[in-house]
């Protein structure tokens, strides 16, 4: 396996030089995207069901850290029942919702400079690799549409889905 190119675990150079000079330029953003000290930067989670839940957790574990800095905002964009089939329609209601979320969190989407997206197919039928290259195609749509919507966009950290072998209904 390994999670780049040629079975390695550890980023391509050129891959590692354009996250950090990407990551360099995350600050505090106003409402407008512009540089502001009393700004924000939003942490937005993007996915289905089993993304909410650990994303959920996580969002309780870091806004009870007193070491997390007062300029981040987490918010829970994933949302049950949302896989990447629907995701990657850029006119579906999941988008709107994660712009309600924004909305109630007090940011917005001008605001938002680092997701974390996990997606999956919901009842794939292809098997392997036809259903791995058609969850690449969506999740290059997926990313597309958030760098469209998130115009200060600067990372992206995608992940695979959790293991589901022993699921006993047929969305895994």
């Amino acid at each position: 396996g390994g999670l780049y190119g040629g079975g390695q675990n550890e980023p391509p150079a050129g891959h590692q030089a354009a996250a950090r000079k990407e990551a360099a330029k995350i600050g505090p953003l106003d409402a407008t995207g512009n540089p502001s000290d009393s700004g924000r930067v939003v942490l937005l989670s993007i996915g289905m069901s089993n993304t909410k839940q650990e994303f959920s957790q996580f969002k309780r574990l870091a806004d009870a850290d007193p070491e997390k800095s007062t300029a981040l905002v987490i918010v829970d964009g994933a949302q049950g029942g949302q896989d990447a089939v629907r995701t990657q329609d850029e006119s579906a209601a999941f988008w709107r919702n994660i712009d309600d979320r924004l909305k109630s969190a007090g940011v917005t989407p001008a605001q938002v400079q680092v997701i974390w997206l996990k997606q999956a197919i919901a009842g794939p039928r292809q098997g392997f690799p036809g259903e791995a290259r058609r969850l690449q195609d969506l999740l290059v749509k997926i990313v597309n549409i958030a760098k469209k919507r998130y115009p200060n966009l600067r990372i992206a950290y995608l992940s695979s889905r959790i293991y589901a072998g022993y699921a006993t209904t047929q969305l895994n």
